[in-house]
């Protein structure tokens, strides 16, 4: 990606996954997709039971699950995810930092 001035994407994991927090849920193109897949995974937790499942579930988000993507998705998934943001992102200073003013629709 050409994004990161022809540096690896794992160099941005860390700011990526900390820029996941200002992302507007309710812009995230992938919104439905991700709740579909918690939900998934809800119903599976809840079939295997336990309190740790119950505590698992609890604590599991469209924004938890954004970050794992970025940390732990392929190249595939990561790509995909950062082009459905719903909003830019820009590089600057070896900084990679959220466009507020240009929200994608």
């Amino acid at each position: 990606m050409c994004l990161f001035e022809n540096r690896p994407l794992r160099y941005f994991i860390p700011q990526l996954i900390d820029l996941m927090d200002g992302v507007n849920i309710d812009r995230f193109l992938l919104k439905r997709e991700f709740e579909y897949e918690l939900k998934r995974f809800h119903s599976i937790s809840d079939q295997l039971g336990g309190v740790s499942q119950k505590d698992a579930r609890d604590n599991i988000d469209i924004r938890s699950q954004m970050k794992y993507v970025v940390e732990n998705g392929s190249s595939q998934e990561k790509k995909r995810l950062l082009k459905n943001l719903g909003i830019k992102i820009l590089l600057k200073d070896k900084t990679i930092y959220l466009d507020k003013q240009t929200e994608v629709c």
